[in-house]
């Protein structure tokens, strides 16, 4: 199918954009005629997407953003662009099949910094570098935070942070790929008989 191009000129950073989840949703990014930028630790990853893609990569930035330091490295080159992100995808993530009782404090600490305080502080800081107003946040989750499977007890501790920037105009979303059994159950029906509160168009 034809792509629509409905990003055309539009910047996006994906997080996590050299394998797996990450780089299909670059490739459909790019389909759509969006300038791409990606993040990744492992250089050869990163040097194999950029052969990949060729030209399409406006930027192919390599940073660990569990660390503040990668943060502000990902802040730094998007700042050097002299563009506004319109589509912010945090997608990086570990999820270490480890069983409860053999998680050590560093695999804790380490999941918890990429994977919660990573998206979180990240978009903290590239808050001045979004286009105003418009746009995307996407926080990608896991099939794992909706349904306990033995050994991913680190998933479940930290796919769940969320955070709205309504007014910032920016719309935030949490989407969780290949998610079976989403559409009823237990979760769901408590909060949909919960009050509802106008959130205006972040819908």
């Amino acid at each position: 199918m034809e792509a629509l191009m409905r990003l055309q000129g539009k910047l996006a950073l994906v997080t996590g954009g050299s394998d797996g989840i990450g780089l299909a949703i670059g490739e459909a990014l790019l389909r759509e005629g969006a300038e791409l930028c990606i993040v990744g630790q492992n250089p050869d990853k990163l040097a194999r997407v950029r052969d990949h893609l060729g030209t399409d990569v406006k930027l192919a930035v390599r940073a660990n953003l569990a660390t503040v330091e990668g943060i502000e490295e990902v802040v730094q080159k998007i700042s050097g662009t002299g563009k506004s992100i319109d589509v912010l995808i945090n997608n990086a993530a570990v999820a270490d099949v480890v069983p409860f009782d053999s998680v050590t404090r560093e695999q804790y600490d380490y999941a918890l910094s990429l994977n919660l305080a990573a998206p979180f502080f990240l978009t903290q800081r590239l808050l001045p570098h979004l286009a105003k107003p418009g746009a995307s946040i996407i926080n990608i989750s896991s099939y794992f935070a909706h349904k306990m499977i033995l050994g991913r007890t680190m998933s479940l501790l930290s796919h769940e942070g969320r955070f709205e920037f309504l007014d910032q105009g920016a719309c935030v979303r949490t989407g969780a790929p290949w998610h079976p059994g989403k559409r009823d159950c237990p979760r769901k029906r408590r909060y949909s008989n919960a009050p509802q509160v106008d959130r205006g168009d972040d819908r």
